[in-house]
This record gives structure tokens, C-alpha cells and sequence, in this order.
């Protein structure tokens, strides 16, 4: 075998990096943003499986919490959560996307701001 074939292909894409928003910054911020509701989320699901485990009594060990399977009611709870969390998120891009101006996008970001300081409150 020669060393060519020992080496796995490098596979990457070409060209420049496309990007959606107005300037590539703002695409690579949207990114990071997206990348970590994705690990929120991931760590919500993994709490919410930790507070089912204790509430049936049981010790949340790793094996536990790997072998757990939500039934399609906490799925659903939890798919409720996600759609949620998603809303808020991207509540100002959406906003500005569909006609609303940026003045209306600033006002709906202080009021999420708002929102959320408040519910630490409550």
C-alpha cells in the first residue's frame, strides 16, 4: 500500500464561505448563537430528564440518564419548550424580516430583554 492511499481524503468546500445577513460578522455571530440554543437546549432536556429520574425515586446515574426514554407526552413538553425558547430567540429577526422596522425590532428585542429579567423575579 503506498502512503497516498493510508491518508483519508481531506474533503472541503471551495470558494468563499456564503453568508445571508448583511455582512459576514453577522452571519458568523448567528452561528454561535444557533450552535449554543442547540447546547441549551440539549442541556434543558438533560435536566428535565435528571428532575423525571428523581421524581420516580431513582438515582440519576449516567447509565440512568442514557437509558431513559421520554414517553410522547414529555416529548411533547418538551418539543413545546424548544418551539418556545426558539420564538424568543429569533423573535427580532423575525420581527425585522417581515416588514417590521428596525425601530420595531429594538423595541421587541428591550421587551424580550425585560421579559426575561422578570422571570427570574417571579
Amino acid at each position: 500500500m503506498s502512503r497516498q492511499q493510508d491518508k483519508p481524503r481531506q474533503r472541503v468546500a471551495k470558494g468563499r464561505r456564503p453568508f445571508f445577513l448583511e455582512s459576514a460578522d453577522s452571519d458568523k455571530l448567528l452561528s454561535m448563537i444557533v450552535a449554543l440554543v442547540g447546547e441549551v437546549s440539549i442541556v434543558k432536556e438533560r435536566l428535565d430528564t435528571h428532575e423525571r429520574i428523581a421524581a420516580a425515586g431513582k438515582v440519576a446515574t449516567p447509565d440512568e440518564i442514557e437509558i431513559y426514554s421520554p414517553d410522547e407526552d414529555v416529548e411533547d413538553e418538551r418539543e413545546a419548550w424548544r418551539t418556545l425558547m426558539l420564538d424568543r430567540v429569533f423573535r427580532i429577526i423575525s420581527s425585522t424580516k417581515d416588514g417590521g422596522s428596525q425601530k420595531d425590532a429594538e423595541q421587541t428585542y428591550g421587551a424580550l430583554i425585560e421579559e426575561f429579567a422578570n422571570d427570574d423575579k417571579t
